[in-house]
């Protein structure tokens, strides 16, 4: 797995802050996160397109979305 650092800006569709694929369970595949300008973070299985969670930001307005691997456990990160 890449152990890139990758961020996006507010360049998507409309209702799409940002997305961005990572191995974010830490199971060797990639899943895809997704930043909603509702103030929505939704993971999706990329194999599948099953969603695997969702829930609220905290932010008034998410700009954009980055994914890294910042911490010494397995999988990235996302940051919003």
């Amino acid at each position: 797995m890449a152990r890139n650092f990758h961020e996006t800006g507010n360049k998507w569709p409309s209702g799409l802050a940002g997305i961005r694929p990572g191995d974010f369970d830490g199971g060797g595949k990639w899943e895809i996160a997704v930043v909603r300008e509702n103030r929505v973070l939704e993971v999706y299985e990329g194999i599948t397109g099953a969603l695997a969670s969702s829930q609220p930001t905290g932010f008034a307005q998410p700009w954009g979305i980055a994914v890294g691997d910042v911490d010494p456990a397995p999988g990235d990160e996302i940051m919003v």
